[in-house]
């Protein structure tokens, strides 16, 4: 195509709005005459320069000039369309880039690109970004990711019901819902700073902050403290959150469990075990923080090693009502990890004795961490329900 004088340009517009000749100027007429866009002398050259194009090249051009003749029919692939192109670049008179196309297959056609769901594609990238953060925090503390068992032989000791299932043969299995377990046995053989991110499954029926499955991170670091590890989540957790658009804190503070019941009203050593439990579910925990909580009574934690006035070295983060993260330094004598075990169990064989075993073997000084990442999406974007947290296609 010849270069366009922008006289020329200006005059072909007039005659567009005008009605024109039956020319090439004219096959551009209706669909220009229907268009919201502003008229230009660049927009009328990169539209005659498509038409102009010769019949074994085609041409596609970007923004309006290709969602103007979309709008009007024009027998081209509609936005949301999945194409195979093949060619050569090149740019127009003007100066636009455009793509000389020699093949172009239509592998699926988008019938109504209002369809696409958009909440979910956010919820998709922003979740990956999320995950991002965490593998790179733990990384740069020398921690290497692991993919653990899904299935085990032992229901497990906590409160918590496990999902049972079993094979053709009728060996009778349960999903895993902490990755904990698992962790401290490699921990035992490898003393290696380990962490895993994956699915959890828990059979104790759904709520505003719980589901039968969801993402949690887990980590288990040799030789660290609480304190050391508290900070690294601190500084993590503002990471995400600003990664989620949530700036409203900058300094997380901590209390002691004793220290928030009293900024709620409550004397903790004049409630019963019982109440002091209902205080901590339907008011502290229902706190919108940001805070870190600390000292718990050793009984709620069995398996973490307690500090001298009784309470457990664990932390809990809380922040928009629900919890984030827990830390805490695990207790490494294996008798006492045998007697919490089999004193929390239902049934005798509930307890995975191949863990008891590795612990026999000596598990080293070792910080716990958990950290929920739908939980964390759900707290910090603001949502009604965790399941708004959750890759959903059904």
């Amino acid at each position: 195509m010849s270069r366009t004088e922008e006289v020329q340009t200006k005059y072909w517009a007039y005659e567009i709005l005008s009605g024109g000749n039956k020319d090439e100027t004219a096959a551009l007429s209706s669909a220009l005459s229907t268009s919201t866009i502003d008229l230009n002398p660049h927009q009328i050259e990169a539209a005659l320069f498509a038409l102009n194009t010769s019949s074994d090249l085609g041409v596609i051009l970007a923004d309006e000039v290709v969602q103007l003749l979309l709008d009007n029919n024009f027998d081209i692939p509609q936005i949301g369309s999945i194409v195979q192109v093949k060619g050569t670049k090149g740019v127009t008179n003007a100066g636009f880039p455009v793509l000389f196309v020699q093949h172009l297959n239509l592998l699926n056609t988008c019938k109504n690109p209002t369809l696409l769901n958009l909440k979910l594609k956010e919820l998709i990238i922003l979740k990956n970004k999320v995950e991002t953060i965490l593998r790179n925090a733990l990384q740069k503390e020398g921690a290497i990711e692991v993919s653990t068992n899904i299935l085990g032989k032992a229901r497990g000791t906590s409160k918590i019901e496990p999902f049972k299932t079993q094979d053709l043969y009728g060996s009778v299995y349960f999903l895993k819902f902490t990755h904990e377990m698992e962790l401290k046995k490699i921990i035992v053989d490898t003393q290696l700073p380990i962490f895993e991110i994956g699915k959890v499954f828990r059979n104790m029926g759904e709520s505003r902050t719980h589901h039968h499955e969801y993402t949690v991170l887990e980590a288990q670091f040799p030789y660290k403290t609480l304190s050391t590890t508290l900070t690294f989540v601190e500084k993590t957790m503002k990471e995400i959150a600003t990664c989620l658009g949530c700036n409203s804190f900058s300094e997380i503070p901590r209390y002691t469990m004793r220290e928030i019941f009293k900024k709620l009203g409550y004397n903790f050593d004049s409630l019963t075990p019982d109440n002091q439990k209902k205080v901590y579910k339907t008011k502290v925990k229902r706190s919108l923080g940001p805070f870190f909580l600390t000292n718990p009574p050793a009984e709620w934690s069995p398996l973490t090693l307690e500090n001298n006035d009784g309470t457990a070295k664990d932390a809990e983060f809380i922040y928009n009502g629900i919890g984030l993260a827990h830390i805490c330094e695990e207790k490494t004598d294996a008798q006492e990890i045998e007697r919490s075990l089999r004193k929390t169990a239902k049934q005798p064989e509930d307890v995975d004795v191949d863990f008891i075993q590795k612990m026999y073997l000596g598990l080293p000084p070792s910080t716990g961490l958990a950290i929920g990442v739908d939980r964390s999406y759900m707290a910090f974007k603001n949502l009604v329900s965790v399941k708004n947290s959750m890759i959903n296609t059904r």
